[in-house]
């Protein structure tokens, strides 16, 4: 009995400590598996908080029953967009949804969207001070070259300006008024080098008095936030509908071959900027230049607008293949370029609205300049076109046919190429 007694004592402690063991072990990794859950859980709420507090800080909409402009679906998809933009921008972030591309579900919500309210979105100031930085330079026929650099903010700067939107004023009496100017609009600081030499580049067609309103405005603008510029006006000869993208692409290659330009605005006709401090310098992003125009009341129509004026530098131009060459009519060549600027790992910079401030110059509807019928098609195939369809396939495709160096602006007038667009 003594000599049975030992072995089962002995077996019944270690199926204990072997049973106490295993247990230990799950409670252990019971206890590591809550850890991990609790900070995941943590980080995701934080970070969807962020989101969520960016997406209501940013938009807000208005039921006043305003009209706004639309490039696209009879204005019901500006008036509709913006939230959805902005949080299917968020969440491609944290991978979800990643076949959903913003081109293709922006251009299915064109189609789909109605509604009376508007839609408008604000955004938080991108640039707290604007202050110019000095672009790189090397030696060669650039204005100022060895001289000192001008201020990195502008003395003289008032902020706030005075619009002068008198259209009735001649050219001989602009001619006076800037008798400084070199041919073709060009203008630099005579006591310091310029930290950015940039081209003005306007689409244009029929718009006579907004052209004179528009440089009688920026020409004195300009020569106080002290930049080394030029005007290229691009003018499009009949009868083809207007190409508003393809002249900027124009006026961009043909900019290059005049003088070393740094950065390039790409400006419509018929906006004129009201504050100073809104400074027409190389962004270090792309820079959407136009955020709060009178006509949307001083709002951001939609969070991924790059319309109505906007800065790339000569290397963001090479990185984006430049602007779409195949939107024929009004609308969709600016989110077509919203997207290529995002889709090449930049962002869309902004100055404070308070800053970037325009009036848009009244005026009624375009001749040849109809809605684009093709540009929701295109929108969906957005991204299959960036590498083929842009700057890079320029050649053989318009044809200068007048290009004068005038006193306030150098004008290139051009016939474009339908056919040997729709080949590239």
């Amino acid at each position: 009995m003594t000599g049975q007694s030992t072995p089962r004592v002995h077996s019944h402690r270690q199926g204990h400590s072997v049973c106490s063991w295993t247990n230990l072990r799950w409670i252990l990794l019971l206890i590591f598996v809550t850890i991990i859950m609790i900070q995941f859980m943590t980080n995701f709420t934080v970070y969807h908080t962020k989101i969520w507090k960016d997406i209501t800080n940013n938009i807000f909409i208005s039921n006043n029953g305003d009209s706004m402009k639309s490039d696209l679906a009879g204005g019901k998809f500006r008036n509709n967009i913006g939230n959805l933009s902005s949080m299917l921008n968020k969440t491609k972030e944290v991978g979800s949804l990643t076949q959903l591309t913003t081109a293709k579900t922006l251009a299915k919500t064109h189609q789909t969207l109605s509604g009376s309210s508007v839609v408008t979105v604000t955004t938080k100031p991108t640039v707290p001070v604007p202050v110019m930085k000095a672009t790189p330079s090397s030696p060669g026929n650039e204005k100022g070259f060895g001289m000192k650099l001008c201020p990195p903010i502008p003395p003289g700067l008032q902020g706030p300006i005075k619009v002068d939107l008198n259209d009735q004023i001649s050219w001989d009496e602009l001619h006076k008024k800037y008798s400084e100017l070199e041919a073709g609009g060009r203008w630099w600081p005579k006591t310091c080098k310029a930290r950015s030499r940039v081209a003005i580049i306007i689409p244009y067609r029929n718009r006579e008095q907004h052209l004179k309103v528009l440089l009688n405005n920026l020409h004195a603008m300009l020569q106080k936030q002290q930049l080394d510029y030029g005007f290229i006006v691009v003018e499009q000869n009949q009868p083809l509908k207007f190409n508003r993208a393809m002249l900027f692409n124009v006026g961009y290659a043909e900019a290059l071959k005049k003088y070393p330009y740094q950065c390039f605005m790409f400006h419509d006709v018929d906006l004129i900027p009201e504050n100073d401090k809104n400074i027409y310098s190389c962004p270090d992003q792309p820079r959407h230049m136009s955020v709060a125009i009178d006509k949307f009341g001083y709002n951001l129509p939609y969070f991924s607008i790059f319309g109505g004026v906007g800065a790339l530098t000569k290397e963001q131009m090479l990185k984006t293949n430049g602007f779409s060459n195949k939107f024929w009519g009004w609308g969709g060549e600016d989110d077509d370029m919203s997207d290529r600027v995002r889709s090449n790992g930049y962002h869309i910079s902004r100055y404070p609205k308070e800053i970037s401030r325009y009036k848009m110059i009244k005026h009624g509807g375009d001749k040849g300049n109809q809605a684009n019928p093709d540009r929701f098609r295109l929108l969906q195939q957005a991204h299959r076109r960036f590498k083929t369809d842009g700057i890079n396939h320029l050649e053989g495709t318009y044809k200068v046919i007048k290009l004068d160096d005038r006193k306030m602006y150098t004008i290139i007038k051009v016939d474009l190429s339908e056919q040997a667009v729709a080949r590239t």
